[in-house]
Parts: C-alpha cells; structure tokens; sequence
C-alpha cells in the first residue's frame, strides 16, 4: 500500500521527530529514505515527487478502530525492519511522530504490540501460555487478573505459573478461571508505572521501574525518550515515589495517580520493559520474573551470543 499526502509537511516533521527521538542513533537521511520505504516508496526522492498523485490515505484517527491497530501493527514492523531497531522502539516513534495521525492510546499501542508479537512469532501462537484467566488469589489486585505461561497444563496438581500486575507467582488451579469468551492479554503494570528517578551527571532525569530497570530519559524541552533496560545508568542521585506498602498494584485508585503522574512527564508511549513480556509468557521452569529476565538479558549480552531482544 502506499500512502499519500496532500503536501510534504507530515512526513518532513515526522522524519524529524523520529530522529530526535532515537537520540539522533540514525542521520535524517536514513530516517527518511526509510520512513519513504515505509510508505510504499523506493526512497526520499520518490516521495518529494510522488506523494500527492492520489488522495490523501485517512489519518489514524479516521479509522475503525481495528483497522487503524491492523495498519498501525503492520507499519511497526516494516518501519522497524527499514531503521533496524526494536518493535517497541518503532511502535513508539511511530506514533509519537504522528506521520499517520495522531491516535494511539496506551490500550491500543498495547494490542498494536501484540499484533506485532504475533505476527514475528515472539508470541504463543498456540497452547495456554499468555492466556488470560481470572484470578482469585492473595495477590490479585483490583483487576483480578492473570496471564498463564507456558508451564501450564503439566498436570492437574502441579502449581500454576502466572503473571499479574503486580509479579509472577505460583498458585492452584482452583485460584483461576478460564472464561469461556476470551479476554484479551493486558499489561502488567510492572512493566509500565515508574518508581523512582536517577539523575544523570548532565541533569537528565531517568525513570527506573519497581525492578530498577530504566525506562525513559527525560531532558528539558525534548519528549522522553525510551531507554532500552538491559543500560547500565551512571547516576548522581536517586529519588522514589512511592513506598511497597502504598503499592499502585493494589489499588485502582493508586492506579490512576501513576496513570496520571506518566502524563505529568510527557509519557503518552510504552517503555521498551514490555518487550520481556514475551519472555515471562514463554518461560518453562522457574517463575521468570522481570528482574529474573533482564540478568539474564544483560549476562547474554557480555558473553557475545546474539541477543535475543534487538536493543
């Protein structure tokens, strides 16, 4: 499919905000010929000359909904392909470039990702694992939901292995429910609220979650950027913003504060930190928690081998 615009304007502010936003990794000219290749063009050049021989295509925000994620998820990973970085980073400054549009709320980029999951097989195509049940246990939350693994099913009386907002754990099968219409995968709050901040010797700010993993920098007059977490982050100063016994798992009303308090800093996007959850999903054995994958992560990227997420 290729895309076309009545003028230059959307795809030239994209070329530009993608590139800030990879922390200027790529020259503009990659970016571009890149983004061209995205849209069903040979290059740059062919876009400047080319763009507007038929109507303009619809913005994301003129779409159906489904459509608009099918077309989204299918960008994704043509733009990730063309600039050789992570899905997670293109969804991300895909949408912030808004070169379709300007949709994309946390509920959508979230099933977008998923989309793209699926599509590169990084996502259980079959079997429980990454199944969502509804969950009875002590550490529930208000959602009351979980994801199973792929431990699930070893037998009647084994533990079950699952993921919720708040950990991975163990529990009976009498904790779960499968319902019988399927809910959708959700995103573990883990993987998204920030629980402290690091000061970088320039001044930047550093978001870290609850397993101190870094997920966004923050830099005056910039939008955040995303941090891969397997960086290792040089800090002068370190800040928290909540305690565990005022956990935003816990609570719905506390859900809503970390919501809010993400908008407070300019964060509309996912964090690179979702990109374990594929891990988590598929993981036999031990309870692989976040923490758990992301030493693992950083052991594989000192020993050599190839990693096995793209950051």
């Amino acid at each position: 499919m290729r895309f076309h615009y009545p003028n230059l304007d959307r795809p030239k502010k994209a070329a530009k905000r993608i590139a800030r936003l990879l922390a200027d990794r790529l020259p503009l000219s990659k970016v571009q010929n890149g983004l061209a290749t995205v849209l069903g063009y040979r290059d740059w050049h062919e876009l400047e000359l080319a763009h507007s021989a038929q109507p303009p295509v619809p913005l994301d925000q003129d779409l159906p909904r489904e459509d608009f994620r099918s077309r989204s998820a299918d960008l994704t990973l043509k733009l990730a392909r063309a600039l050789d970085i992570t899905a997670g980073e293109a969804l991300y400054v895909l949408l912030a470039s808004r070169l379709t549009g300007d949709a994309g709320a946390i509920e959508d980029q979230f099933a977008i990702i998923l989309q793209c999951w699926k599509a590169t097989g990084d996502w259980p195509a079959s079997g429980m694992a990454g199944t969502t049940v509804r969950f009875r246990g002590s550490f529930a939350g208000p959602r009351r939901l979980a994801m199973l693994t792929a431990d699930f099913g070893r037998g009647r009386d084994s533990p079950v292995q699952i993921i919720t907002d708040n950990r991975c754990g163990i529990c009976t099968r009498e904790e779960i429910s499968i319902p019988r219409d399927p809910l959708p995968p959700f995103l573990p709050h883990r993987l998204n609220f920030v629980y402290g901040a690091w000061t970088e010797p320039d001044g930047s700010k550093v978001l870290f979650s609850r397993d101190y993993a870094p997920l966004w920098r923050l830099r005056d007059g910039q939008r955040p950027q995303q941090v891969p977490p397997t960086d290792w982050i040089k800090h002068q100063d370190e800040t928290w913003f909540w305690e565990d016994a005022n956990a935003p798992w816990e609570d719905r009303h506390r859900q809503a504060e970390e919501e809010a308090r993400l908008r407070s800093f300019g964060i509309t996007g996912l964090p690179l930190l979702i990109e374990l959850l594929p891990l988590m999903v598929t993981s036999v054995g031990n309870v692989r928690t976040p923490a758990g994958v992301l030493r693992d992560l950083q052991l594989r990227e000192k020993s050599g081998p190839p990693r096995v997420m793209m950051w």
